[in-house]
């Protein structure tokens, strides 16, 4: 039987480390691992995401509001009364310079020397904005 010299070891090793270098990238516990971090993150992100579109969809319904009292203002210049409606947008209605965005429902009711204004966006996060003349205020409840 011949003696292991040197030269076999030394070869032995050599393929050894080949090997290892050979198998290069990543396990699939390594993978599964990274997998789900990505998948918590997103749905964070998702989360978030939905949200910050239901206020945005909320300060579209308050940027209504706000062109109602003008318009309201306007057709009172020209009037002398305040408007009654009730639109959901998309809508253009005949007060003065009044655009209703999508996803909006606008009610004005105007009596004698005030009116108010309450608006409400579908895709929002449900919150109802009410304006009152007399107050000059807005509010969400």
């Amino acid at each position: 039987m011949p003696s292991p010299n040197r030269s076999d070891s030394a070869d032995r090793a050599g393929k050894l480390c080949h090997r290892r270098r050979g198998q290069a990238g990543f396990t699939l516990i390594e993978l599964i691992t990274v997998v789900a971090v990505l998948a918590v993150l997103a749905a964070i992100a998702l989360q978030q995401y939905t949200l910050h579109l239901a206020s945005a969809y909320d300060a579209r319904a308050m940027h209504d509001i706000g062109n109602a009292a003008v318009a309201q203002e306007a057709h009172y210049a020209t009037a002398h009364s305040y408007a009654t409606f009730s639109a959901t947008g998309p809508a253009v209605l005949a007060v003065p310079g009044m655009v209703v965005s999508e996803t909006v429902t606008l009610k004005s009711e105007g009596t004698g020397e005030r009116y108010s204004i309450t608006s409400i966006s579908s895709k929002g996060t449900g919150k109802l904005f009410t304006y009152d003349s007399e107050t000059d205020t807005i509010r969400a409840d």
